[in-house]
């Protein structure tokens, strides 16, 4: 680090994300005794973070895809090395968000990989200038809405999760639908409202996205609550049976950030407009 330090003007949490997703991925492909390298510097008016190691690399074929969701190499897939490729995938959207970019380059298989990431620095008056992607985060919703979203899948729960914060959305995370049931057992009991929005995982386990709708709705906390169904599947007879169930819309996993802010700008605007406020 630049022994001044280097002002940003972003969220701290997920700054500090962006760097553990990107040391952990290094760390996730680089053989024991190997070297992994973090250094930050200014660099043409912009706050420069790279992450370097000697890893096992990445082939050519690969490097304009790897931050897409669900992308991971070959040979990390064989190696075990786990996880569903969301990791880089966060770490472009709250870079992008923070009106930054994030870059990757390697030499091939076996010759290691580089991550830098590009942020602006703050300027005299104490603000970064903001990008388009910055600007259209900050105005993305005027009013933030209350969120449940309920997904068994740990990283598109923490992906989604993580988007819908950067959008300035207040989200509750579960990963089981019986700990949903509890939740909504304690507003109810607490008199205390539900979420405007629930986002359920189709395919939960033990009780899946249906039937997890049909009983939060027998609770008085989620009785105007509009639930959305999320699914890895998206044919027309899919979105069909989330329709009959009662579902405001459906989602197909992983859900795009622009769709998502769109779906949920439309949604409260829609309570607005039954509510006759302005």
């Amino acid at each position: 680090m630049p022994a001044h330090g280097l002002p940003l003007n972003g969220d701290p949490i997920r700054l500090t994300q962006v760097i553990a997703n990107l040391l952990t991925n290094a760390a996730k492909y680089t053989n024991n005794g190997g070297h992994i390298r973090l250094q930050a510097r200014v660099e043409a008016g912009e706050a420069v973070l790279r992450v370097e190691d000697n890893g096992i690399g990445i082939a050519a074929d690969m490097l304009p895809r790897l931050f897409d969701r669900f992308v991971q190499e070959k040979q990390a897939l064989d190696r075990s090395r786990g996880g569903l490729g969301l990791g880089l995938a966060i770490v472009k959207d709250i870079v992008a968000l923070h009106g930054g970019s994030v870059r990757v380059a390697s030499a091939g298989v076996g010759s290691g990989s580089l991550f830098e990431v590009r942020l602006p620095i703050m300027s005299e008056e104490g603000a970064a200038p903001a990008s388009g992607a910055a600007q259209h985060a900050a105005s993305a919703p005027s009013v933030g809405c209350s969120v449940l979203l309920v997904d068994d899948n740990a990283d598109v729960l923490e992906s989604t999760g993580t988007l819908l914060r950067l959008a300035g959305h207040t989200v509750a995370t579960l990963a089981d639908p019986q700990a949903a049931l509890a939740l909504a057992d304690r507003l109810d009991g607490d008199g205390e409202p539900g979420p405007q929005v629930a986002l359920l995982d189709i395919g939960l386990p033990g009780l899946n996205g249906y039937a997890l709708a049909a009983e939060l709705r027998r609770r008085a906390a989620f009785l105007d609550t509009d639930f959305v169904a999320i699914s890895g599947y998206g044919q027309r007879e899919d979105r069909a049976r989330s329709q009959a169930a009662g579902f405001a819309a459906h989602v197909v996993k992983p859900p795009a950030p622009g769709e998502l802010a769109a779906l949920l700008e439309n949604l409260m605007q829609r309570r607005v407009a039954f509510s006759g406020g302005a």
